[in-house]
């Protein structure tokens, strides 16, 4: 369910079927509304020079193919649905928008004011309920401030000193869990590299968004923070790519040996002061590896269908278990030819020029911003199942990735206002300069 209430602690929701059929009815409108509005009309001619529209299209073919190849085609074809049509509406505005800068702009602060405000509760989460420790792996606490109750999700992380284990908290705001806060906190921090304030309130929001990476300890989240920090600090085009390059290659060099070689799992663990960290371990994740690996192996072609890896792996605990990592549930689900597609309209970006070139990326460098994000998604990603299950992180990575798209495209209208006005003002100057030098 992806729409209810409570009432008196009596939940209410319209049934699975009918939300799905609302949902699909009005971005259906959407969708329909934006491709014959006004603004921004694309022509086949433009179509054609839009080569990452042609790559989305053959993705969303393979998608369609693997749900219809499907053993379990009904629940394939549903939640493809769910994640497709609203990705597909989010993408398509940010590609239509007039003044992308604008709305990028405007997107990043409601996205950095939500995070804030997790953040800030999930600091009275700490301070309300400091003397709980949680050895589960999932909790929901219960505090008072004053006469108000709050619950909080919360969970833990572990690691070993001489035989005794010790949990640190992990705290998630109002987000659903830790690890979502921790990656949202760290987008926000890239995201706020444009915050048009002074030094001291950027220096405070940044303080802010590293508290709830440290809050969430998330180590996704601290991976996804580097990743940016690193893509942001090589200014050169050529040390950008080659050190994006050697760390993408190496993070997948190591899932694919640790799905093709399940002892590979304490690779890092049986490392020296490493194996006391659970935090820097993987652990069961290759068996899941692994077993996704082979589920590939038996469908390489496409897939075993969208959204049902986890039915085809587990069985039964499919609603506790996944395979923690968007490139190889994208293999197991969508076949190779699916996952390169997903890979390559994801690191257009990374690997790009990322200098501002139109009218709406000049005063700040956007771009290279959301693609420095990227490609910090793509490092924590290969760990992390969020950007494509049915999670709000998938539609902050396709509002990236249409927004990045937008920013690097001049618009023919735009192109031809400047051709326009460079015409007029070399003409002024023709008929100007002349009467200066008669007046004198």
């Amino acid at each position: 369910m992806f729409c209810q209430i409570t009432i008196n602690s009596t939940k209410l929701s319209l049934s699975g079927s009918i939300q799905l059929l609302i949902s699909i009815a009005i971005y259906s409108i959407a969708i329909l509304t934006i491709l014959f509005s006004d603004n921004r009309k694309f022509t086949y001619h433009e179509l054609k020079n839009h080569k990452h529209i042609l790559l989305i299209c053959l993705l969303l073919i393979i998608i369609v193919l693997s749900c219809l190849y499907s053993t379990n085609q009904n629940n394939s074809i549903k939640r493809a649905l769910i994640l497709v049509i609203p990705s597909a509406s989010i993408f398509l505005i940010t590609l239509r928008i007039k003044e992308p800068s604008r709305f990028c702009d405007g997107i990043a602060l409601g996205i950095i004011t939500i995070t804030i405000i997790s953040i800030i509760f999930g600091i009275t989460g700490l301070i309300g309920n400091q003397n709980y420790v949680t050895r589960i792996p999932k909790d929901t606490i219960i505090y008072h401030i004053g006469i108000i109750e709050f619950t909080q999700k919360i969970a833990h992380r572990a690691f070993i000193v001489d035989d005794t284990t010790y949990y640190i908290q992990r705290y998630a705001g109002i987000i659903p869990n830790p690890n979502g806060l921790g990656l949202i906190a760290a987008i926000s921090f890239g995201l706020s590299y444009n915050i048009r304030h002074n030094k001291f309130t950027r220096w405070i929001i940044s303080i802010i968004l590293l508290v709830g990476i440290a809050l969430s300890f998330s180590r996704m989240g601290i991976l996804l923070f580097f990743s940016i920090i690193i893509y942001m600090n090589c200014k050169s085009l050529h040390l950008r790519r080659m050190i994006c390059g050697s760390i993408i290659y190496v993070i997948l060099l190591f899932i694919i040996m640790a799905s093709k070689f399940s002892q590979n799992k304490d690779i890092i663990g049986d490392l020296f002061f490493f194996r006391n960290f659970e935090f820097l371990q993987i652990r069961e994740r290759a068996d899941l590896f692994k077993n996704a690996w082979q589920g590939f192996s038996d469908n390489w072609l496409t897939g075993v269908g969208y959204g049902v890896g986890a039915e085809y792996l587990f069985a039964e605990n499919a609603a506790t278990q996944a395979v923690h990592s968007v490139f190889l549930n994208a293999l197991l689900e969508i076949g190779l030819v699916g996952t390169i597609l997903l890979v390559a309209l994801w690191l257009i970006p990374v690997f790009s020029n990322n200098e501002p070139q139109s009218e709406y990326d000049k005063s700040e460098n956007r771009s290279q911003i959301i693609a420095a994000i990227l490609f910090g998604l793509f490092i924590a990603e290969a760990f992390d199942l969020s950007v494509t299950r049915f999670h709000y992180i998938h539609l902050i990575f396709c509002f990236l990735l249409g927004i990045w798209f937008s920013l690097r495209q001049v618009p023919k209208d735009a192109a031809l206002q400047n051709v326009q006005n460079s015409e007029t003002q070399e003409l002024h100057d023709r008929i100007v300069e002349p009467n200066r030098g008669t007046d004198n």
